[in-house]
């Protein structure tokens, strides 16, 4: 049977010659999956695009794909067009990439039923409107994207791409930033693509990857080092990288030991705020302490970066206060930090990091050998300091916000999903950073992630919203 999609000997690269992805061969054949792991900017994103033949300008392809047996290059645009979401769907790693900022989410997902089945726009309304409500989202509808969570914005994105009834859908890390329940439905809808059509996954979740089953290929510096059946793959890997990428996905950590009599840095009294109609917090009081690590878990929608947002005075609660115990001057070097978890958001998006880190430097004055450090210590390349924010895995980019961050020597620091873009070697090399910076600097930190597992083995406590509201 000819196979959905092909891949014979593709290589891939950048503008400088670069190569991305490396000699590349693997097939999904119909009703079946395929799954693509690896590390942080080890090519598989830009695979994706390459297989959807939208490959950004200035980068170089070489070998051979096909697409339902048909080679790519002798499709033309308007066919290629006709195949994206009607055969083939997409679901990029980040929402923000595939939603209109100012359209509402009803009308985001409802255009697909218009124009693509040509549904009238009454009809199209409540196709959406059905679509929300099978992804517990009723009742959000008339929101932009800034409204929601990053949950809320993964589940949206998700019906946008698949309203339009595509058979094979390629997923971009489809379960980060969700909740335990949200994340095990989504697991339920990817098993459907692979049961009924095909699937071909990209995701740093080893439990994803099991529970989807199939075909496994294992990435690392843009080339295959392991493929093969899922389930022997990942019970017993051959190769090492492979070993060291599920040990690391199984770390337990210790908890760093609390200061003896640490001073409060930050207090929350009788804070309240809504959104909306919707109370999130009343009378909530919360005191931060030098050198605390505080977890905070919580379905999304709960309010995890609303709360985390008040403790940065980035939000005004509706009542109550919200104290500094230290002097707070924002024009100089700040000492509260977010390491937001859409990183892209983060940073502007048509200049270089070597002239935002330059920038940096001037204004704040720290030395180059300690940028060098943290940045070895975050496995960082200097060679990526040339590359804008786009050309970046949503992993690297993830590694320069915390680089900035460091640089900075903060007080306090939020922590938003902050290894959810993360494979789990660099997951772990991430998190060691943020707890030997809080050891050195007595800093403390806000820790927001879904695994619960790991919150609890690093917090010293841990504010659980799906218990408090």
């Amino acid at each position: 049977m000819t196979p959905l999609i092909e891949a014979r000997k593709l290589t891939i690269q950048d503008q400088h010659g670069r190569k991305l992805v490396d000699n590349l061969s693997f097939s999904l054949a119909s009703n079946s999956a395929l799954t693509i792991l690896g590390e942080s900017g080890a090519g598989k994103s830009i695979l994706a695009q390459a297989l959807l033949g939208i490959l950004p300008s200035g980068i170089c392809q070489t070998g051979e794909i096909k697409l339902f047996g048909k080679p790519l290059t002798k499709i033309s645009q308007s066919q290629l067009e006709a195949i994206w979401a009607r055969e083939i769907c997409f679901l990029p790693q980040e929402p923000s990439k595939s939603l209109n900022p100012i359209m509402p989410m009803r009308r985001q997902i409802s255009e697909v039923f218009e124009f693509v089945h040509l549904q009238k726009y009454r009809k199209a309304t409540q196709s959406a409107d059905e679509s929300l409500t099978q992804l517990n989202l009723d009742g959000h509808g008339a929101k932009v994207p800034s409204r929601l969570s990053g949950g809320m914005s993964q589940r949206v994105a998700y019906a946008a791409a698949t309203a339009a009834g595509g058979k094979v859908l390629i997923a971009d890390e489809p379960t980060k930033g969700l909740d335990r329940r949200h994340a095990a439905a989504t697991i339920k809808r990817l098993a459907k693509y692979r049961d009924h059509g095909g699937l071909i996954t990209i995701t740093h979740n080893l439990q994803l990857a099991e529970e989807l089953g199939g075909t496994i290929i294992i990435m690392r510096d843009g080339q295959i080092i392991e493929q093969g059946d899922a389930s022997a793959v990942l019970t017993e890997p051959k190769n090492s990288y492979t070993q060291q990428l599920i040990s690391a996905a199984k770390k337990k950590w210790n908890r760093p030991e609390k200061l003896q009599q640490p001073k409060p840095i930050i207090t929350l009294e009788n804070v309240s705020l809504s959104r909306g109609s919707k109370q999130l917090f009343h009378d909530f009081n919360l005191t931060i302490s030098e050198g605390e690590i505080i977890g905070m878990v919580g379905e999304s929608g709960k309010g995890k970066s609303s709360l985390a947002d008040l403790s940065l005075k980035l939000l005004k609660p509706k009542s109550g206060s919200i104290n500094y115990h230290f002097d707070y001057f924002p024009a100089e070097r700040p000492k509260v930090l977010k390491l937001s978890q859409d990183p892209a958001t983060t940073f502007p998006a048509h200049h270089p990091l070597q002239i935002l880190l330059t920038d940096l430097q001037k204004k704040h004055r720290f030395d180059q050998d300690h940028v060098e450090v943290i940045m070895n210590e975050l496995g960082l390349s200097a060679k990526l300091l040339g590359s804008k924010p786009h050309q970046l895995s949503g992993g690297e980019l993830q590694r320069f916000s915390l680089l900035f961050i460091l640089l900075l020597r903060p007080r306090y620091i939020v922590a938003d999903e902050p290894t959810s873009r993360l494979d789990m070697i660099t997951a772990e090399v991430v998190n060691k950073a943020l707890l030997s910076y809080l050891e050195k600097h007595r800093a403390a930190l806000l820790y927001i992630s879904h695994d619960r597992r790991l919150v609890n083995e690093i917090s010293h406590r841990v504010i659980d919203l799906d218990q408090t509201n």
